[in-house]
């Protein structure tokens, strides 16, 4: 499972919000959160870079390892 799991939980943004906002399926960003697994497209690096945007929209400071798997 992937920090950005927690971070979710934190912001208060669902997985299927986070899936609508990234135009792809809760599917697809399940498999990420919990898995580690990203699709082959779109390209990881976009979403990242969207996915960290969205975290930081109300202010926050979202670190750089939310894409690391949590301990």
């Amino acid at each position: 499972m992937l920090v950005l799991k927690r971070e979710l939980t934190r912001h208060g943004i669902s997985q299927s919000e986070l899936a609508r906002a990234l135009d792809v399926s809760p599917a697809t960003v399940a498999q990420l959160v919990n898995h580690g697994i990203w699709p082959k497209r779109p390209a990881p690096e976009p979403l990242k870079t969207r996915i960290t945007e969205i975290l930081n929209q109300d202010g926050g400071d979202v670190s750089a390892d939310l894409f690391e798997e949590e301990h």
